[in-house]
């Protein structure tokens, strides 16, 4: 039976995916560089973009700024970021920083910041339990495992950018 469903693979479906007519938004979660060819289609295509990776603007930033100005994008209103517990990065900082970019750059004139915190969770191998990883480090507290892995809480994450229409 014809189902309707298109499977396809490779760089081009990525693409094609990222520009398909009935998307409002485009996740984009692929991994490093390979991400900023169809982040930059879907901008081209007045696609909404959330970004589950950091490495399009860090690598592609320029050209994606410039991208969306090209196509009438005058005002970045929200950007929601998803911050690991254990990332590394300090939220005060973080929203310092923010507040100093927001100041100095027309584009994200009274843009809102959200930092969405994400718990930091450890998976025991031997026992086969998930544990914070804040309160208990890295030996689980029900077998006293070493053998153990951080599951999440290290994510520094783009989660959307909301424009103005």
């Amino acid at each position: 039976a014809d189902t309707g469903t298109k499977v396809l693979g490779g760089k081009d479906a990525v693409i094609e995916a990222a520009v398909i007519e009935e998307a409002q938004i485009v996740v984009t979660a692929v991994v490093g560089i390979s991400g900023l060819e169809p982040t930059i289609e879907a901008v081209k295509a007045k696609k909404n973009i959330a970004l589950a990776n950091k490495e399009t603007l860090v690598t592609g930033g320029h050209i994606v700024t410039a991208l969306a100005k090209e196509n009438n994008v005058t005002q970045i209103d929200k950007v929601v970021l998803e911050l690991g517990e254990v990332s590394s990065v300090i939220d005060t900082y973080l929203s310092d920083c923010w507040k100093w970019a927001v100041a100095r750059t027309d584009f994200l004139k009274n843009a809102e910041l959200v930092i969405e915190p994400i718990k930091a969770i450890t998976y025991c191998e031997d026992c086969k339990q998930t544990y914070p990883t804040v309160e208990y480090g890295r030996i689980c507290p029900y077998c006293e495992s070493e053998h153990t892995y951080l599951l999440q809480g290290s994510e520094f994450n783009i989660k959307e950018i909301e424009v103005q229409d």
